[in-house]
């Protein structure tokens, strides 16, 4: 992202952790700038990030980190 960019998503978590997921709009512009810039995938680093962009929000796949260690925790625990 753009510094611009980054101080709208740095704004956003810090919203989020203040208990305000009106800032969605916010991080689905940029996502959706991105998008138009090539990015054929969406990684919401932060995991405050996840709550207001979730898997299937955009045209692109959106790669929940949390939810993916999860998923693999899991998978390790049961010895796969």
């Amino acid at each position: 992202p753009s510094e611009e960019q980054d101080a709208v998503i740095m704004s956003a978590i810090h919203a989020i952790k203040a208990g305000d997921h009106g800032v969605k709009d916010a991080v689905i512009d940029v996502a959706q700038e991105l998008m138009a810039r090539g990015a054929q995938g969406i990684i919401p680093g932060c995991t405050e990030l996840s709550l207001v962009v979730p898997a299937g929000s955009l045209s692109v796949p959106v790669f929940d980190p949390l939810s993916i260690l999860a998923e693999r925790a899991v998978s390790l625990a049961r010895g796969r």
